[in-house]
């Protein structure tokens, strides 16, 4: 539990112990013994060619993307209009998550007046991909959304 200690100082309470300090440097040095390990950097580059299966759109059809989430990195391919979309989006990820996201959307947008007015995507399917230390890779396979309709085909490679 962090808590504020008069108007300067800062109070860290664990299970059974007590830190003290008026900034982050002098807070640090006292908790790193109950700090998990940091996980290495790592870089990799992840290909996502297509999906299958996606839910439709009872509007009709809809333009498709895929977000990709990796430790502080968020990147996007680019907009298909179809439910088995084709992206061959290729992108190099660097950072030390152990989880891999990916969540696909159907990009909204409707027209007033000759304005163009921009609702909130819609989340379709959704992919979490746990990557050990082990995983330095893996060759195109196809991974069933964890939630949502479809499957998706993906590879990993190191950098």
């Amino acid at each position: 539990k962090l808590t504020r200690f008069g108007i300067t100082q800062w109070k860290l309470t664990t299970i059974g112990k007590g830190y003290n300090g008026r900034t982050y440097k002098q807070i640090m040095p006292q908790i790193t013994d109950i700090l998990d390990i940091s996980p290495p950097t790592r870089s990799f580059y992840i290909l996502i060619n297509k999906a299958k299966g996606l839910a439709e759109n009872k509007k009709g059809p809809t333009n498709v993307y895929a977000v990709i989430f990796y430790d502080t990195v968020k990147t996007r391919t680019q907009s298909i209009r179809s439910t088995d979309p084709k992206w061959h989006f290729n992108k190099k990820l660097t950072g030390t998550s152990r989880s891999l996201e990916i969540k696909v959307y159907w990009k909204n947008s409707s027209r007033t007046f000759g304005l163009s007015k921009k609702k909130k995507d819609t989340l379709i399917a959704r992919l979490v991909i746990e990557l050990d230390e082990e995983t330095s890779f893996m060759k195109q396979t196809w991974f069933k959304f964890d939630k949502g309709h479809g499957r998706i085909l993906l590879s990993v490679e190191e950098a």
